[in-house]
């Protein structure tokens, strides 16, 4: 499977009369997307602004970001979903770097969803909070969504879901006959003999509920078993998050179509190691007995693989933690040696014990911070994505504090994260 990849970098977005992308410069035609969106007769309202780095603005209510792409030629993006259900990976793909199409909605809780129910994800776009996010460094078209209050839940995500994936393939198409920034293959590469063969075991989430899970190839994962897939695969939208649980341990759709673990190994290969390939796998099995289950089955594909190692990630915190750390300890015990990249929740003060689960094979460990530190965010001048953060009272622009967990992707645990904690 060979996929020619060329990036188009995004110099700056502005308003334009209509959507346009020409020497580094995307114009956005509001109006044009707003009217897009609303197409889907499940959607009431959408609102679009553009939320631009070093700006004195605040995007809240964030349930999802995308990297805009599209197919050159024949092929679908976002497999399932708004295109077909067929396998992608290969072929030509253009996509734009340094922008982001950034989905803020809410959905009410039920009765008895109140644990799952939606979270607050928010990215400060100046200031000594925006280092927090790294959707603060990057063009963000922001697309506040309502759905139609009188359809079911479901279908009303359903529309939102399509939405989203409609307006990324949307933009990416801009780049079509335009000269990309760069361009590259990406394939399976020989093994270089003398080096160690390092896999990555990405895990998903899915807590079976349709506000916390993740799709493949449009499908939910929480009836899989781990499975192997092409990075490839992943920059065509095959997974797609629909997770609106913690902002800040979050895995937006974005960081699946360019993972920056993954792109580090593919990039690393031949030189420190060999990239043996990529496990998915998933987080918040119901019970110990799939847990145990899905553990040996990453180590068995691993092993299949070639891996002298694997890098071992996690979406989400409490019960996941326990599967990425059973698949450490399954994988160590066929002596492949394992890194895990993982969040810490422990109080405020980081005096609690912050992992929730742990096993003596786990000996390299890569913190993602602490979730439950307080932040205090800055009156800003512009608030988009809602009228106030969730859980909250006071409008979105003015000063407040929140757990760093609020921050989009601010504790993020497959490598698109800022800050870490260290052992002195």
């Amino acid at each position: 499977m060979e996929l020619k990849l060329n990036t188009f970098d995004v110099k700056s977005v502005k308003p334009g009369q209509h959507c346009s992308y020409d020497d580094g410069v995307l114009h956005i035609n509001c109006d044009e997307i707003e009217s897009m969106v609303k197409e889907d007769e499940n959607i009431m309202e959408a609102k679009v602004d553009i939320a631009s780095p070093g700006s004195s603005q605040r995007i809240v209510c964030i349930i999802d970001a995308l990297k805009p792409i599209a197919k050159v030629g024949e092929g679908t993006v976002f497999p399932g979903i708004n295109g077909d259900v067929c396998t992608v990976g290969s072929g030509e793909t253009n996509q734009m770097e340094n922008v982001s199409i950034t989905v803020c909605s809410f959905f009410d809780q039920t009765a008895d969803d109140t644990y799952l129910r939606v979270r607050e994800a928010l990215v400060d776009m100046s200031g000594e909070t925006a280092k927090y996010s790294p959707f603060s460094q990057m063009y963000n078209i922001v697309i506040e969504i309502k759905a139609n209050p009188d359809v079911d839940s479901l279908v009303a995500y359903k529309a939102v879901r399509q939405a989203k994936v409609k307006v990324a393939q949307y933009i990416g198409s801009l780049t079509l006959g335009k000269e990309p920034s760069k361009t590259q293959v990406i394939k399976p590469q020989k093994a270089v003999d003398g080096l160690p063969n390092v896999c990555l075991i990405l895990q998903l989430s899915s807590e079976e509920a349709y506000l916390s899970d993740t799709l493949l190839y449009g499908t939910s994962i929480k009836g899989f078993l781990p499975t192997l897939i092409n990075l490839s695969e992943m920059i065509d939208g095959a997974v797609v998050n629909v997770r609106q649980h913690y902002g800040g341990q979050r895995n937006p759709t974005y960081f699946y179509q360019d993972n920056p673990v993954a792109m580090d190994l593919y990039d690393r290969h031949g030189k420190d190691l060999n990239f043996a390939g990529i496990v998915l796998t998933r987080g918040y099995y119901p019970t110990l007995e799939d847990k145990t289950r899905a553990a040996g089955y990453c180590a068995k594909l691993a092993q299949m693989l070639g891996a002298d190692g694997a890098v071992v990630t996690v979406q989400g915190g409490g019960n996941a933690h326990t599967d990425a750390m059973l698949t450490v300890r399954e994988c160590e015990k066929i002596d492949i040696k394992t890194s895990i990249i993982v969040g810490e929740m422990g109080d405020e003060d980081s005096t609690d014990f912050s992992l929730v689960d742990f096993v003596a094979e786990a000996s390299a460990i890569v913190s993602t911070g602490n979730r439950e530190v307080l932040i205090t965010l800055p009156e800003v001048k512009e608030g988009f994505g809602a009228r106030n953060i969730i859980d909250s009272e006071l409008p979105c622009e003015k000063e407040q504090t929140v757990p760093l967990n609020h921050i989009f992707c601010a504790n993020n645990q497959i490598g698109g994260w800022n800050i870490s904690m260290e052992v002195y």
